[in-house]
């Protein structure tokens, strides 16, 4: 026994710390591994993970991909190897469409946005599951909803389908408006981009009745309507015409036929009054 009186040094004493081992495997491959200890840590990219020495303690592992990440305490005891599985479940997707300037959302169902750009686009590391998917293209909107599958590359393709129509009047510079009140353009007009289906305008032009349109869009097609705007003069003329011959006031009727004559000389419905 060796007892010591005063201050003596005796330097650094080294003692052996405990050990044990870490083995994180990552399937996929994970872009980015960050292992954190209070003595030991590490950050791994593009890894299938590792298995490694480590001083015994606790460790948090954290994975992150694309679009997934996860972070979890993991506890190395002395002499045991303590194994951490990262396995998430990813799928890409690829995404096209028949118009080259449209652009996408991509959002899970709870609106949390994944990826957002133009078309074509590839996406992957996507969690396994459900998204809402939202095309857009010159103010033109399409939803749908995406199912990605793990292990494999899906492919969605998106059309947005159009056809035209093609307004002419006689004679022309009507305003097209549709029943919201919104003026479309004047005649002759051209409706490119259309989206199938039924759409109503009136046409309308300082001194003349107005006249309601109804167009059948189909996809790929274009539509062209034609007509001759008639005259209030006219009308008016004719309308004035009928009452006198109801009445047998033939000589008032004759001058209305005359007077709707004036307005459209080449009309072939007048004759049928006399």
């Amino acid at each position: 026994m060796f007892v010591w009186y005063g201050d003596h040094n005796l330097g650094t004493i080294d003692l052996k710390r405990t050990m044990g081992t870490l083995s994180v495997t990552a399937d996929p491959p994970a872009p980015f591994i960050f292992i954190r200890g209070p003595e030991w840590s590490a950050t791994l990219t593009n890894s299938s993970g590792l298995t490694q020495p480590v001083p015994t303690d606790q460790y948090t592992v954290e994975s992150r991909y694309a679009h997934w990440g996860r972070s979890d305490d993991v506890t190395v005891f002395a002499g045991t190897t303590a194994a951490w599985q990262i396995a998430p479940k990813l799928g890409a997707v690829q995404l096209s469409c028949n118009q080259s300037d449209a652009s996408f959302q991509l959002l899970t169902l709870d609106d949390q946005q994944e990826e957002a750009g133009g078309f074509p686009a590839f996406i992957k590391e996507l969690p396994e599951g459900n998204y809402k998917l939202i095309s857009r293209h010159h103010g033109h909107q399409y939803e749908q909803t995406l199912a990605i599958k793990a292990g494999v590359t899906n492919d969605n393709p998106v059309e947005f389908l159009y056809g035209a129509a093609v307004l002419e009047t006689e004679p022309p510079e009507a305003t097209v408006q549709d029943g919201n009140g919104r003026d479309w353009g004047i005649t002759p007009l051209n409706l490119p981009e259309l989206v199938p289906g039924y759409l109503q305008f009136t046409l309308h032009r300082a001194g003349y009745e107005p006249v309601a349109v109804m167009l059948e869009i189909s996809a790929n097609q274009t539509n062209i309507y034609q007509t001759n705007l008639v005259s209030t003069g006219y009308t008016g003329g004719m309308k004035s015409a009928r009452g006198y011959m109801a009445s047998s006031d033939y000589d008032r009727a004759l001058q209305a036929v005359n007077d709707a004559l004036i307005a459209k000389p080449d009309d072939a419905d007048s004759p049928v009054i006399l």
